[in-house]
């Protein structure tokens, strides 16, 4: 975890981290369960926390990324790591990047074959696209060659997750609860 995450993350129950949840989702209930029937504030739609949770839903659903390019956000995802990680550790995360740089690079040109030539190669594009690739790095870019597949996974989840939070992508990735060659 990353400094301020990390402290966060220690007092929750294990099993809850993962969002992200809609803000409104119930209260409604949760309203009616505390005030067991009766109308305070006029309501459940019309109680203060209700409406502040309202305003902040509709301001986040409305936000644009934080444009970042990709080896901005990638240098300051290391420099953060390096602040609250072991060295050996950190030497993995700069190879990760590294590779995942790489990837972005080779199959996001795929990706985006309709860009006119010349254009900028996809890491000096905006970190809005990091997430997109993440399959394509674990199963074509990775192959089990270079990282073992579960560190790549850890890895992958934790850059892109890290990206989400800061703003630097709306794109959230999520891990399937899945064993490789099972069916859910």
């Amino acid at each position: 975890m990353l400094k301020g995450e990390s402290d966060l993350d220690r007092l929750l129950p294990e099993g809850v981290l993962g969002g992200p949840t809609d803000p409104m989702l119930g209260f409604e209930a949760a309203y009616d369960e505390v005030y067991k029937g009766k109308k305070r504030y006029g309501g459940a739609t019309l109680h203060p926390l209700y409406l502040a949770l309202l305003k902040r839903a509709r301001w986040a659903a409305a936000r644009e990324p934080v444009s970042k390019k990709c080896d901005e956000a990638f240098a300051e995802y290391l420099a953060c790591l390096a602040d609250v990680v072991v060295p050996d550790y950190y030497k993995g995360a700069v190879k990760f990047v590294l590779l995942y740089r790489e990837c972005l690079n080779e199959y996001g040109k795929r990706l985006e074959s309709l860009k006119p030539p010349g254009e900028l190669a996809i890491a000096e594009d905006s970190s809005e696209k990091v997430p997109e690739i993440s399959n394509e790095f674990l199963g074509v870019c990775m192959d089990g060659k270079t990282m073992a597949p579960e560190e790549a996974i850890q890895r992958t989840h934790h850059l892109c997750v890290w990206l989400f939070v800061r703003g630097y992508t709306l794109s959230k990735v999520t891990l399937s609860q899945t064993k490789p060659g099972e069916m859910k």
